[in-house]
């Protein structure tokens, strides 16, 4: 905050100007602040979300993929133990 106790160098005396300005600097300065505070807690808000959102669907491929090598893998086993994909047993 400016204190209206300056004096003006050249006449030594306290300039009305310049305390209205210095007024409305520091008003404008405070809102500027709480308006940029608001900016940064909606922006954060949003990156959570996103980052909520993104890890959601970094486990759902994952669940995915985990899922597919099982079919997979239960599929070679099959072809393994002498059954086709039909489940049938085939002599050799």
């Amino acid at each position: 905050m400016i204190q209206c106790e300056s004096f003006n160098l050249n006449t030594g005396k306290l300039t009305d100007q310049f305390c209205m300005v210095a007024k409305k600097v520091d008003a404008l300065e405070e809102r500027f602040e709480g308006e940029m505070s608001q900016i940064k807690a909606t922006m954060e808000d949003r990156l959570s979300f996103l980052e909520g959102k993104v890890s959601s669907m970094e486990d759902s491929f994952r669940s995915s993929s985990d899922d597919e090598e099982d079919l997979r893998k239960s599929n070679s086993n099959d072809d393994i133990g002498g059954k086709g994909a039909s489940g049938k047993n085939y002599e050799f």
